[in-house]
């Protein structure tokens, strides 16, 4: 099930629309891919993002690379400086380990988070977008 353009990341539907154009969200709307923009962040960042630091989980994420190669798409890489400052975050403490080993089981995200004067509106943080040349994969692998 799509969301605002966004589609299920999993193999088959990412290297469908990286080799063929076919991607089930955007070809519902009459449209054939030309790009594809995979943001490989996700429930693990929730559980180790803090307010003014940057922790990157990549250490076990081959996948994006394995489609690169796969389907020759280059990688631009991109990194948002301040994008973890939107919200407080109650489950990036240690005391809460366990509330993020339950969500990893379950592959779902929990989390209690807050903005200014405890709402759940965002923080207005300044960010920096860094945006790297495109890497081409390897031609023979």
């Amino acid at each position: 099930m799509g969301w605002w353009g966004a589609g299920k990341a999993s193999y088959a539907p990412l290297i469908a629309g990286l080799r063929d154009g076919v991607c089930a969200c955007v070809n519902a709307a009459n449209r054939i891919p030309r790009h594809l923009m995979l943001l490989p962040g996700g429930v693990a960042e929730v559980y180790t993002s803090k307010m003014r630091k940057h922790i990157i989980v990549f250490k076990q994420r081959r996948g994006l690379i394995k489609l690169s190669i796969e389907s020759g798409a280059h990688i631009i890489p991109l990194y948002v400086f301040g994008a973890a400052d939107y919200f407080h975050n109650l489950t990036t403490n240690t005391q809460f380990a366990a509330v993020a080993a339950l969500a990893r089981k379950l592959r779902i995200c929990m989390s209690l988070f807050w903005g200014p004067f405890g709402l759940p509106i965002p923080f207005l943080p300044r960010l920096t977008f860094c945006v790297g040349n495109p890497i081409a994969p390897p031609t023979e692998w």
